[in-house]
Parts: C-alpha cells; sequence; structure tokens
C-alpha cells in the first residue's frame, strides 16, 4: 500500500538522500503523483513571476504619472482627486448578492475573509486582491466597492458577489451580468 497525502513509499531505503533527489525507490504512481506536483508548482511560480512583472510595469507606469501628475499639481496648486483616475481595468463580470447568513457564509458570517467586519460598499472577489476598489457604474452609479471577502473557489474569477445587509435586498438584486470597473 502507499499513502497518497505524502506520497510515501513502502519500500526500504538503502541509503539516506540526504542532498540528492532520486525517484527510482518511487512506485510509478508515486512518482506521477511527484510530477505532478512538480508542474503545479513551477507552474505557479512561473504565474507568480508574470504577475510580479505586471505589477512592476504598472508601478513604474503609476509612478511616472504621479510625477506629472504631482508636477502639474505644484503649479496648478491643488492635488487631483482620486475619482478622475482611469481605471486600471474595465471587464464584464457575472455579479450576485450574498448576506451574513450562517447559510451563505460560515460559522463567522459576519466577518469577511481578510478579517475585516462587513458593510455597504464590501464585495467578494476570488482573483483581485484584498483592498482593490471596484466600480459597477451601471447598477450602483459611483459608489466604489472594495474587495474584503472572497467566493467560494469553484465560481473562479468570472463572479463578484455583492453583499447586502438584508436577505430580501440580495434576493431582489439576484443575478445580473455587468461591467466592473477596477480603480
Amino acid at each position: 500500500m502507499f499513502d497518497m497525502g505524502f506520497f510515501v513509499s513502502q519500500k526500504p531505503m538503502k541509503k539516506p538522500l540526504f542532498f540528492t533527489f532520486s525517484l527510482a525507490h518511487l512506485s510509478p504512481l508515486e512518482r506521477v503523483g511527484w510530477g505532478t506536483l512538480l508542474i503545479l508548482v513551477m507552474g505557479f511560480n512561473v504565474f507568480a513571476t508574470q504577475v510580479e512583472a505586471q505589477a512592476s510595469e504598472e508601478s513604474q507606469e503609476a509612478s511616472v504619472a504621479v510625477e506629472t501628475e504631482a508636477d502639474q499639481s505644484v503649479a496648478q496648486e491643488f492635488l487631483p482627486e482620486i475619482e478622475d483616475r482611469k481605471p486600471r481595468r474595465v471587464y464584464k463580470s457575472t455579479l450576485t448578492a450574498y448576506t451574513s447568513r450562517v447559510e451563505e457564509t460560515d460559522s463567522s458570517p459576519f466577518i469577511t475573509a481578510n478579517g475585516s467586519h462587513v458593510h455597504i460598499g464590501t464585495i467578494a472577489a476570488n482573483c483581485l486582491a484584498f483592498g482593490t476598489k471596484v466600480q459597477l457604474p451601471e447598477l450602483f452609479g459611483d459608489q466604489v466597492f472594495v474587495v474584503e471577502d472572497r467566493l467560494h473557489p469553484r465560481k473562479g474569477c468570472g463572479q463578484l458577489d455583492v453583499w447586502f445587509p438584508e436577505y430580501n435586498q440580495a434576493i431582489q438584486f439576484g443575478k445580473k451580468y455587468s461591467t466592473v470597473y477596477v480603480l
């Protein structure tokens, strides 16, 4: 038998493999498991590197824009409003609603995934970082939402969940498809 949790081989090892790595002592199924794990880790590292490079590129563009805005603000003697910024990203997404019920959340329904207390303007998203500000102008006008919660992983990246204080409001909101502006 073998333990799928850690891919532990039941074959006795002849010598300790402290500084070498070999799959020779593993069964074929265990080798597949380790190979899959290695591919996943390498894929994640590539993805993380791409995300880091994109973030670095965006921050460099933002710093150039900030320097330009700073020069303009000194000349005009005022700071630009945050709302005047162009969105970093615009995309279409499915929107649903949720409330602070144990049936819809977990055993601590008023605490979000990032540890804050739910409030109007809380939104759940799986693929946006905590603290990311978004607008949904087609449905909520100029209201700014902050990503503070997560959806179930099966929902993936194609859905956002807007928090409502009352169950009836969430039911009335239902499911909508709208443009999302990431600020």
